[in-house]
């Protein structure tokens, strides 16, 4: 068995150690401590055929499986995660799932997630390739980002974990383990429909609506913030006719030009406004402004604030 943790590593080292010992033996990953918190964790594991399964334990943290890692590795796995100790939240595929101990949930590394433990934490994880399990791409819809119910099989898997704590099982168990992680995803797996275009719509708007403000708020953050794909994002928009950037392009105008008529933002300028809502180049803002509403900014404030009777 395999085993590798924190305890040696100098302090200023660890994330980075850590960021490529989770990248490795789960897929490309990125990792951010807990405000205040050092990296503090242990990893072992074992491989039967061409499934892992590891035991994980830690400090507080966040990892996040982004586009930009699956462009680079490709990994196609379906990770089965059984929380054991600690407080986690899941966000992947734009459902967010709390883990308690006790929890059961599955994740597809070929979409972006995030992963979020809140307080020091122990889970027995399992990573099988898709391809083996025959999973595509539409089952992995329903068999991921959702608790898991528990059922005989997903109980012979933990039983599994125990008895691989202990000792080399020896033989070809691969497939009675592809098998039992067949059935453990089948049968614990809810009633859910596939998320529609107009579902994932409303909730890429609501995000947006919610962080007008950010100025680093971007098609990229959206994505990931709902735990999809880019290009899943680009076509939930398309569905509807309209594009992300654009969308943020023409919310963030509306907000500015809602400011600008208000009176109790007379004093502020119109740079100082802009700039609020992500525009750091005034020539860029002046031209979208006046492709949008057909005027400069300060024609449509004098227009608003004081309008000829």
């Amino acid at each position: 068995m395999g085993a590798l943790d924190t305890y040696d590593v100098p302090k200023h080292d660890r994330r980075d150690y850590w960021a490529d010992a989770v990248s490795r033996i789960f897929a490309r990953l990125d990792v951010a401590p807990a405000d205040g918190q050092e990296i503090d964790c242990r990893l072992a594991w074992r491989d039967v055929g061409r499934a892992r399964m590891t035991f994980a334990s830690g400090s507080p943290q966040s990892v996040c499986r982004t586009s930009a890692a699956i462009a680079s590795d490709q990994a196609a796995n379906i990770i089965l995660m059984f929380q054991q100790k600690g407080c986690a939240t899941l966000l992947h595929r734009g459902r967010s799932v709390s883990l308690r101990p006790g929890a059961m949930v599955a994740m597809d590394t070929r979409s972006p997630y995030r992963l979020s433990f809140l307080n020091r934490f122990e889970q027995h994880v399992l990573r099988v390739p898709a391809e083996a399990l025959g999973i595509q791409a539409d089952d992995a819809e329903l068999l991921t980002a959702t608790p898991l119910q528990p059922s005989f099989a997903s109980r012979l898997l933990m039983a599994g974990f125990s008895a691989l704590e202990q000792a080399d099982p020896g033989g070809d168990l691969e497939l009675p383990l592809l098998d039992l992680t067949r059935l453990a995803l089948r049968a614990g797996m809810p009633a859910l429909k596939p998320r529609s275009m107009a579902d994932r719509l409303r909730q890429a708007q609501g995000y947006i609506h919610a962080h007008i403000g950010v100025s680093d708020l971007c098609p990229q953050k959206v994505a990931n913030e709902m735990g999809v794909s880019l290009r899943m994002l680009q076509k939930v928009f398309a569905a509807a006719g309209e594009q992300p950037a654009a969308y943020i392009l023409d919310q963030r105008l509306d907000r500015v030009s809602e400011i600008l008529g208000r009176p109790e933002h007379a004093s502020r300028s119109i740079g100082q406004i802009a700039e609020s809502f992500g525009f750091h180049e005034p020539s860029h803002f002046s031209r979208a402004f006046r492709e949008r509403f057909g005027m400069s900014p300060r024609d449509w404030r004098k227009l608003h604030l004081h309008p000829k009777h």
